[in-house]
């Protein structure tokens, strides 16, 4: 079973559909050390374990230990989620003080609404906090009295930056990222001013806080997969986050206007990348398209540069490098330097040289 087939099938056990009697005959010939060791890569272990459960699966799994392995792993993710959301409530009733009441947003955002059955299924990084810009320091100085510090000191907080640098707390399980806006590649599809307007008051236990929109929450999970991450251009996907995606439908579809959110996507011209996105969590998780949103050539394609990719090394190498070659023009237009760099053919010939070799050892 090669990288993709192995992908195929932790989404096929994601998938919001009844498909347990043909996974339980497709479970007899797969290698189940492989099929773990890419749901961790993805961050979907505890998901997977999770959904094989609901499905009425795991009398269909080897006798050799991974059950017990499953069931580890998420207690102890359910442990760290759990002291996560102590964590949040701390920040938050410090900031609520000094009269800030913080946004919560993605991972933490789902962690406190519960819009997974068990607190244990969401692999969480960081915690993102949305704050006005015109408090963020005095949060950063809120932070700090709690004890929080850089985590990494080389790193320079400056006007570009979309968020103050990761803070850290001994003691504590996670970082925390202060935003003062929501990307940094794409500010204007999501500006922070919109997300505030249409933001939801909130009661975390005895805290104040916010909660973006349920549109800004879809909006906010496919700009930053797809845009920010750069998900698009790679032809690549984050499953954690489109099966968050898929989550997030399931909870809050009645509230969704799916005409609404593609005249938001169309008003900056990314309405590909709208269909597109909803369109894999229709092919990997089975989830129905909205019916404001049709599959089209354009999906159909976007899911095939998706599987030449996980197929061809040739191909991943070549996007890597347009990639790069992006960036670099990006970089140009901040550095005078890498002008001069452009100019320069021996630049080229180098890249190319890298290049090759890429593409000699795929």
């Amino acid at each position: 079973m090669n990288d993709l087939n192995t992908f195929l099938l932790i989404c096929r056990c994601l998938a919001f559909e009844d498909n347990s009697e043909s996974l339980r005959k497709q479970f007899q010939q797969v290698a189940w050390e492989k099929l773990v060791k890419v749901s961790s890569q993805y961050w979907v272990t505890q998901a997977l374990y999770w959904s094989l459960s609901k499905k009425g699966l795991l009398n269909a799994l080897p006798n050799d230990g991974l059950i017990p392995y499953f069931e580890t792993i998420l207690a102890a993710n359910r442990d760290r989620n759990q002291r996560i959301l102590a964590q949040l409530h701390s920040i938050a009733t410090q900031l609520n003080q000094v009269g800030i009441e913080p946004l919560f947003m993605k991972g933490v955002a789902s962690l406190a609404t519960g819009i997974y059955e068990d607190v244990g299924i969401r692999m969480t990084g960081d915690i993102d906090l949305l704050v006005p810009e015109n408090k963020l320091m005095d949060s950063v100085a809120i932070l700090e009295k709690m004890g929080y510090r850089v985590h990494d000191t080389n790193c320079t907080f400056t006007k570009i930056h979309h968020h103050y640098t990761s803070l850290v707390c001994d003691g504590e399980p996670a970082a925390v990222d202060l935003h003062r806006r929501l990307f940094s590649r794409v500010p204007k599809l999501l500006p922070a001013k919109d997300v505030w307007h249409d933001a939801m008051s909130f009661q975390f236990h005895n805290a104040r806080v916010k909660l973006p929109s349920p549109h800004h929450r879809i909006q906010h999970n496919i700009v930053h997969t797809y845009l920010e991450d750069r998900h698009y251009r790679k032809a690549t996907i984050s499953l954690r986050q489109l099966y968050e995606f898929a989550m997030l439908r399931q909870s809050l579809e009645e509230e969704l206007d799916w005409q609404k959110l593609a005249i938001s996507f169309k008003l900056h011209g990314k309405t590909k990348i709208f269909h597109n996105y909803v369109a894999m969590a229709h092919y990997l998780l089975a989830q129905p398209m909205p019916d404001a949103i049709p599959l089209s050539k354009s999906t159909t394609k976007n899911y095939r540069r998706f599987q030449d990719r996980k197929n061809h090394q040739w191909f991943a190498n070549i996007l890597d490098f347009k990639i790069y070659l992006l960036s670099a023009l990006r970089a140009s237009l901040i550095s005078p330097k890498f002008i001069l760099k452009l100019l320069q053919l021996s630049w080229y010939s180098k890249k190319i040289r890298i290049l090759k070799k890429r593409l000699w050892n795929s």
